[in-house]
């Protein structure tokens, strides 16, 4: 079963992803930054969480990943988050593409 990131409005799955860190302050911070968007994950504690359960790259800083030159320049064949990274971009819904002469209301 593919990975899916769990974040509102993404739904980017395969490569790229990252499980919740163990470490508890962290991965308070995960939760917390899904929950802001996503009213479903309102009674989501530290340890119902899956095991797989993960956000994907378009969520983090540039400067959140350790190797990015080297992984962008063929380098490393995997992204690696710093330990201390948490998620702050939040992905904005698909807008529809509005046909052309069509009124906008």
């Amino acid at each position: 079963m593919p990975r899916r990131c769990v974040a509102m409005n993404c739904s980017h799955e395969g490569n790229r992803m990252f499980e919740f860190p163990r470490e508890e302050s962290l991965r308070k911070q995960w939760i917390w930054f899904v929950k802001r968007k996503r009213a479903d994950w309102d009674k989501v504690t530290t340890i119902v969480l899956h095991e797989y359960t993960s956000l994907c790259y378009r969520h983090f800083e540039k400067d959140a990943f350790s190797n990015l030159m080297m992984y962008e320049s063929g380098f490393a064949k995997r992204l690696m988050l710093k330990k201390d990274a948490i998620p702050t971009i939040q992905v904005q819904p698909a807008t529809p593409a509005v046909p052309s002469g069509a009124v906008n209301l």
